[in-house]
């Protein structure tokens, strides 16, 4: 789509689902500009400004991975992300509730408001459970990939 939508001389964007970052899609397009203007559902932990900085604590964790040779080049950051906040955050709760039994974790959770992850805060109530919050989510230019980071799409700061 995105090599047909250039030699149509259609200037639209595409915008939509994670994948039309992968990386797998550099080696489908023509041209590399046939990317641009493609923008995908990011995640702010994991997008870097238009200086190439990630927020601080993603930056120290893509340097924490690098020294432990962990290639992010053909990964998302976010998904090592997701993976050490569930694990790191289940771990806190069984300790802080002594007890691998649900209702102690239950309760841990919900009393979580903005819980400092690597992948994004977390937020749990008694009445809400769905834990990332929206705020944390944002658009992605998807060509621009870079340690499993990809830049904020136009219109973020």
């Amino acid at each position: 789509m995105f090599n047909t939508r250039a030699a149509m001389g259609w200037d639209v964007p595409f915008v939509g689902h994670p994948s039309m970052a992968s990386g797998e899609l550099a080696g489908l397009v023509e041209k590399p500009e046939n990317w641009k203007k493609v923008y995908a559902i990011g995640y702010k932990s994991c997008s870097y400004d238009a200086s190439g900085k990630l927020p601080p604590k993603s930056e120290e964790l893509v340097a924490r991975l690098k020294k432990a040779n962990v290639a992010l080049n053909d990964t998302l950051l976010w998904w090592v992300a997701g993976g050490i906040d569930a694990i790191e955050l289940f771990a806190k709760a069984v300790e802080t509730s002594g007890s691998t039994d649900g209702p102690g974790i239950i309760a841990f959770l919900n009393a979580q408001s903005k819980y400092p992850g690597y992948f994004g805060n977390y937020t749990w109530s008694p009445t809400q459970h769905n834990g990332y919050l929206t705020e944390e989510v944002v658009m992605s230019e998807a060509s621009t990939a870079k340690n499993g980071t990809f830049a904020l799409a136009p219109g973020y700061s």
